[in-house]
């Protein structure tokens, strides 16, 4: 578990790393790569580099990650409290 856990840190950290590239279509391909890791805070923060990006393509591309991101995220809040309630229910019941 340890080692998936190292293995995904470095895959974001590389991918962190490429949007820092001189190439924007590197840059607009980082930032929608980072966009599948909606449980990592780093990612959340990066996305605002991206989104003041002098290329639009890289704008677009940070603006949808961060898109997702907001959506998954908000998803799994729902489903918590969701789940949270069935217990409570349960509890009762």
């Amino acid at each position: 578990m340890n080692n998936q856990f190292e293995k995904k840190n470095a895959l974001v950290n590389n991918l962190i790393a490429c949007t820092n590239s001189d190439n924007y279509k590197i840059r607009a391909a980082a930032y929608t790569a980072l966009g599948n890791f909606v449980d990592t805070d780093e990612v959340l923060y990066k996305m605002k580099d991206g989104i003041e990006d002098s290329h639009a393509e890289v704008r677009e591309a940070a603006m949808k990650s961060l898109k997702k991101i907001y959506n998954e995220r908000k998803e799994k809040e729902f489903f918590q409290k969701w789940l949270y309630e069935i217990e409570e229910l349960r509890k009762i019941s």
